[in-house]
């Protein structure tokens, strides 16, 4: 029972890191031509909606995952607990912690990028995964596409919300 425990959460955490990566990407069949069918103000309003409310089952799955694992390493390179880190992300974004206590930026995403890693490699040796999907996950993680900066005028909605 234990070693299927085990599985299925190398199973979760192998979803969580295909979905980080996967977002950090731009989308498929998303035109970057102004032909596009929706308004800067709608497409905004859309991408919004799509980073607050994840979709089905696996989407709050991997919006929990995800959750904890911030939680953790913030909780680690604060000295913090993690019901006190709980706590303070409720009203604060990670990145106000970071500047709280004089962590930098690089060293939090060192701390995540370590953490995943990790739950990839461990999906590969479960047999969960395949070497190659697991050597093109961590490459990357380790090669991280450029993202877009949001536009300044776009308003940060807390990181936590609670599921409804």
């Amino acid at each position: 029972m234990k070693k299927f425990k085990m599985i299925v959460f190398t199973l979760m955490m192998a979803s969580l890191l295909v979905t980080t990566v996967t977002l950090a990407q731009p989308q498929m069949g998303e035109r970057s031509d102004s032909s596009s069918s929706m308004d800067g103000e709608n497409e905004t309003a859309a991408k919004k909606h799509m980073r607050q409310r994840p979709h089905g089952p696996l989407g709050q799955l991997v919006k929990f995952q995800h959750q904890n694992i911030t939680i953790a390493v913030l909780a680690e390179l604060t000295g913090l607990d993690t019901d006190t880190i709980e706590t303070v992300l409720e009203l604060s974004h990670p990145s106000e912690i970071l500047v709280s206590y004089d962590i930098d930026m690089e060293t939090f995403i060192a701390a995540m990028d370590a953490r995943m890693t990790a739950l990839v490699t461990a999906a590969v040796a479960a047999e969960t995964i395949t070497t190659d999907q697991g050597d093109g996950i961590i490459d990357k993680i380790v090669n991280k596409p450029e993202r877009p900066e949001p536009p300044a005028d776009e308003e940060v909605s807390p990181r936590f919300e609670s599921s409804e």
